[in-house]
């Protein structure tokens, strides 16, 4: 019996001690560390046969020294011809025979680090959060790693640095530690400890890594400093003497990072470098809302996920993560940002400025006590002024940027092995704004909020809840700016319920979400709800889009994830969705249905209908009158191929018909994709 040998099955790791015998790392598993070391073996299945045994035999060993954690894995294969690996960059996805070990350093089941290699040495290293509702790519720790393929298969070696996890002083250090084994040529998944397909919870389902004892404190100093020259070359502008064809500049800083405990961390920073993070996309953005761009400077990435709070519940997708959305109370985008301020030149020309000095900034981040999760960040930009040269001729300055504090405190505690956790967070925006030309910026903005997450009923149920505050305060030329924003619309002919005061000089507001849902099963659903007052604003710190709605979802979905005699999973979605202003406006009405079917041959299709009602649109004319959208049908199929080969085609169908003017578009789009072994690939689509 399948599920009695499950139960069976241990769910504790031991690392071993090799303090004077470390393995070196080379990918040979023929160190006397490892043929000492207690080796796991009992992989099970997660896919595409959840919970048989593995067609492949598995080992993997543990071992620690004062410094380092070390893992040896060893995938057999009867086939060793047909191990499948792929040079890629760092942190890209690709299919290919991988191993992964993830490691919950904290032992609080909703944190944990992934590091994952493929049969090539590409790697992946991941933080998870949340019990794996989110996925931090950014988490770049040092380590050491090494593959060899050979004819038993393929290995791994891994040395972890013990300064790169985070883990609370114990007495007896204990680990929560899940290895996973994917199987290219089989479509494998196979893992130790088993989790099976639609159980919910990453690091709450780890089994334990023991025999460390005390582990001592490592160092955690990193000290980065830089000095940058830029140079820039353009077409000149005949007349503007800041369009000389060339502009050069130098900057110098540094960045901090001290390990105060195992499990806390202080950053700091002077002058960050920008120039070591990814350039934003280009983006063209004909839309009434402002562009989310994701934070990339390494200081604000550092513990990234405690300072999340979104304004909308958690939504759990098809590969089983939840994600609350963009909108949220810290966007530490707002950092530094491009002032927003224009320079007043008299008609004359401007030398403009990119963004803002951040003068100083500070954080620490980490858990305390073992149980809570603590961030607090501290920034300050300074006053901007750019240089102008006014139609006379003469030479000034334009302020464009006010002296701004930015501080955000989060705590966060978990129980329940990481099934129930709750915490609040708080964040203050204060300018100083003492120049004419910074009267249209809110002087003080104060947000804050508290959260729940539950999950229950033997992990087959999540319940969610946040409620938040916020209240800006500024001149009476700030308010009448965030009365007419896009996110509100005060100024809108018609509506009652929220109408632009001219005299106002503070906008408070409230906001809140709930979810519940049953996630777990062949028959799961899911509710939702989400309010944000009119005069809601956050966005001097964080980020918002809309306020004046409230939200509703609904969601029920069958599935049958074991594979039959025609499908290997099959999944019907239906989905229905309701949004108003606080007016009662409707200005959203949807109902849809889905089906995603994936065959034997790992083919995949999926059919979609979707109705939406007629509404009324309180935006579309950017203040102007409400104006009544029609209604309207939409189906959509999207087909393709066994994506493991190395040719691989997909093809989609989209049919739209409008109520009102029974206009009918049609839409067709195809693929092909080409990956012969080695790093090329090619891709076509229309």
């Amino acid at each position: 019996d399948t599920t009695s040998h499950i139960r069976a099955l241990p769910n504790v790791a031991y690392a071993l001690s090799i303090e004077d015998i470390p393995p070196t790392i080379d990918g040979n598993l023929d160190d006397v560390a490892w043929q000492s070391a207690r080796v796991i073996t009992d992989f099970v299945q997660r896919d595409p046969n959840d919970g048989e045994p593995a067609t492949e035999a598995t080992e993997v060993r543990f071992a620690f020294t004062n410094r380092s954690l070390y893992v040896g894995f060893r995938g057999f294969d009867r086939e060793p011809n047909r191990v499948y690996g792929r040079l890629v960059r760092r942190d890209q996805r690709t299919a290919a025979d991988n191993f992964s070990v993830f490691i919950d350093s904290y032992r609080d089941g909703r944190t944990s680090f992934e590091i994952n290699v493929n049969a090539s040495g590409s790697r992946r290293d991941v933080f998870i959060y949340g019990d794996g509702t989110g996925r931090d790519d950014s988490w770049d720790p040092v380590y050491d790693w090494a593959t060899k393929i050979d004819s038993l298969g393929w290995t791994a070696e891994l040395r972890i640095p013990f300064s790169q996890l985070r883990f609370p002083p114990r007495d007896s250090v204990v680990f929560g530690v899940r290895v996973r084994r994917y199987i290219y040529k089989t479509n494998e998944e196979v893992n130790w400890p088993y989790i099976a397909r639609d159980q919910v919870g990453e690091a709450s389902n780890y089994a334990e890594l023991t025999g460390f004892g005390q582990l001592p404190s490592p160092r955690r100093v990193e000290l980065l400093p830089y000095t940058a020259a830029t140079t820039t070359f353009e077409p000149d502008e005949p007349g503007n003497p800041f369009a000389t064809g060339r502009n050069t500049a130098a900057r110098v800083g540094a960045d901090m990072k001290i390990g105060l405990t195992t499990g806390l961390t202080v950053d700091a920073t002077v002058n960050p470098d920008f120039g070591q993070v990814e350039a934003d996309a280009a983006v063209v953005n004909l839309s009434a809302f402002e562009t989310f761009f994701p934070e990339k400077r390494p200081f604000f990435i550092e513990g990234t996920n405690l300072f999340q709070f979104s304004l909308s519940p958690a939504q759990r997708t098809r590969f089983g993560f939840s994600r609350g959305g963009q909108e949220g109370l810290v966007y530490t985008r707002r950092i530094g940002r491009r002032p927003q301020v224009s320079a007043d030149d008299a008609g004359g020309y401007t030398d403009p400025v990119n963004q803002t000095t951040i003068l100083a900034a500070g954080k620490l981040s980490g858990q305390a006590a073992g149980v809570w999760a603590v961030g607090l960040m501290q920034a300050v930009t300074q006053k901007e002024s750019a240089r102008i040269v006014d139609s006379t001729g003469a030479d000034g300055r334009s302020f464009v940027e006010p002296l701004t504090s930015y501080s955000v405190f989060r705590a966060q505690r978990n129980a329940a092995r990481g099934r129930v956790s709750y915490g609040l967070l708080g964040t203050a925006m204060i300018r100083r704004l003492d120049e004419p030309a910074f009267d249209w910026l809110h002087e003080q903005a104060l947000s804050g909020g508290a959260d729940l997450n539950v999950r229950f009923g033997r992990d087959r149920y999540e319940m969610g809840a946040a409620i938040m505050g916020a209240r800006v305060r500024g001149s009476q030329e700030a308010l009448i700016r965030t009365q007419r924003s896009s996110a509100r619309y005060f100024q809108r002919p018609g509506q009652t319920h929220a109408t632009l005061d001219s005299a106002r000089t503070h906008l408070s507001g409230y906001a809140g979400h709930f979810r519940v849902a049953k996630v777990v099963g062949f028959l799961n659903w899911e509710a939702r709800y989400a309010t944000r007052s009119p005069g809601f604003e956050v966005n001097d710190m964080g980020f918002l889009r809309r306020a004046d709605v409230h939200e509703q979802r609904a969601r029920v979905d069958l599935r049958w994830l074991r594979p039959g005699t025609v499908f290997r999973r099959f999944e019907w979605r239906f989905d229905q969705q309701a949004e108003f202003s606080y007016g009662w406006e409707r200005t959203q009405t949807q109902a849809s249905t889905r089906l995603d079917m994936e065959f034997l041959n790992y083919w995949n299709t999926n059919v979609s209908v979707q109705r939406s009602f007629p509404a009324l649109s309180t935006r579309l004319l950017r203040g102007g009158p409400a104006f009544e959208e029609p209604g309207a049908w939409n189906v959509s199929w999207r087909g393709r191929t066994d994506f493991r080969r190395p040719l691989w085609f997909d093809a989609n169908l989209n049919y739209e018909r409008e109520e009102f003017s029974n206009a009918e578009t049609w839409r067709t789009g195809a693929g092909i994709r080409v990956r012969p072994p080695g790093s090329f690939s090619l891709s076509l689509q229309g």
